[in-house]
C-alpha cells in the first residue's frame, strides 16, 4: 500500500501519470497500479481515465452496465439514480450523447 499511496500523491492531478509511476516502481505492479488507480479514480473521477485505456478494457460496456446496476441498487428508495462516476452534470450529458450515438 505505501507504494500505491506514494504514486498517487506524486501525481494527484493526473490519473495516467499516477498509474504509470505505480507500474514503473516494480514489485507487484498489478496490485500497486490497481490501488493507485482506485485512489486516483476516486479523486479525479471517470473523465480523468485516458479514453484509450478504457477502450482497451475487455467487456468494458458490460462492466459499465453491471457497475451502474450495482450503484442503482444502493440508492435509497425514491432517490434519483445516477450512473457510476458521474457526479457532474457535464459528464452525465456527455455519456447520454454517447449512448444516443451522437
Amino acid at each position: 500500500m505505501p507504494a500505491a499511496i506514494c504514486a498517487f500523491v506524486s501525481h494527484p492531478g493526473s490519473f495516467a501519470d499516477a498509474v504509470s509511476l505505480a507500474v514503473s516502481l516494480g514489485g507487484d505492479t498489478n496490485t500497486i497500479a490497481a490501488m493507485t488507480g482506485a485512489l486516483a479514480g476516486a479523486l479525479l473521477e471517470e473523465p480523468a481515465i485516458p479514453r484509450q485505456w478504457v477502450d482497451r478494457v475487455e467487456a468494458a460496456p458490460q462492466m459499465r452496465v453491471l457497475a451502474d446496476g450495482l450503484f442503482a441498487r444502493e440508492q435509497p428508495h425514491g432517490a434519483p439514480v445516477v450512473t457510476v462516476g458521474c457526479t457532474r452534470p457535464s459528464v452525465r450529458r456527455q455519456r447520454a450523447r454517447r449512448a444516443a450515438g451522437a
